[in-house]
């Protein structure tokens, strides 16, 4: 079995992703009686921006350094993440 190297920018690897995604909605479609929630969780979040739920957790961590990163809320010991707020970090 072979292996191929793909060299892209990272603009290009975003619009990859989003497409991805947007297409992977897109095909899930609504459910008639869902209402997809305000608030997702780190595993949530990590497939939506395609990393892994350590970096959503470090993304979440430098948010109180930097007001750019991605905010978090706390319900005991987990994070929870409104989902407009990932989708809009995603968007960038």
């Amino acid at each position: 079995m072979s292996q191929a190297l793909i060299v892209t920018t990272p603009e290009e690897l975003a619009r990859i992703v989003r497409e991805q995604i947007d297409a992977a909605l897109a095909a899930r479609g609504p459910a008639a009686n869902e209402q997809p929630s305000e608030w997702i969780d780190t595993a949530a979040a990590a497939a939506l921006l395609g990393v892994s739920t350590r970096q959503v957790a470090k993304m979440a961590a430098s948010a109180k350094e930097r007001p750019a990163a991605l905010a978090s809320s706390r319900v005991g010991r987990l994070l929870r993440f409104r989902r407009a707020d990932v989708l809009a970090l995603l968007a960038r």
